[in-house]
């Protein structure tokens, strides 16, 4: 995955987090929940 972000054809930069990493207590955590648009949800298979 590293590999695509650093190689995004973008002007923009691009930060990534592994949400699923972030403890409950997390400021930034908190603040995905709060401001969160859901852009891509993956179904099971």
């Amino acid at each position: 995955m590293a590999e695509i972000v650093e190689a995004a054809d973008t002007l923009l930069s691009i930060d990534a987090v592994r949400f699923d990493t972030l403890p409950e207590g997390d400021p930034l955590r908190q603040a995905i929940l709060c401001d969160r648009q859901v852009l891509l949800e993956r179904a099971a298979a």
